[in-house]
């Protein structure tokens, strides 16, 4: 009886687990913020976090916003700048689908 107890109670923690690592993989959108540090001219930028620098490419239909919600470039933008982005991964890597700058 324990022993069927123990294996149901695995099960259950099991299938939890599972659904929980499925769900994050099937998300597929990340929000982060970090400070834009350079763009590049091959249309990638470079983005800090946690002291970590890490290149994204932007889709071309990204969304990207400056400080008072206006559609911009991110050329425009000044260096460094702090930004909140959303990223998913592709086939091409981390792509940017939404980019917009935070008033410091």
């Amino acid at each position: 009886m324990v022993k069927t107890k123990i294996s149901i109670l695995m099960l259950l923690a099991l299938s939890f687990l599972l659904m929980i690592v499925s769900g994050a993989f099937a998300a597929g959108t990340v929000k982060a913020i970090g400070n834009l540090i350079s763009v590049e001219e091959d249309g990638t930028v470079v983005i800090e976090e946690n002291g970590v620098e890490k290149g994204y490419l932007v889709s071309s239909s990204a969304e990207i916003l400056d400080s008072k919600g206006r559609r911009t470039s991110v050329s425009i933008f000044p260096l460094p700048s702090r930004v909140s982005f959303e990223y998913k991964y592709t086939k091409k890597g981390f792509e940017i689908t939404f980019l917009q700058e935070i008033v410091q």
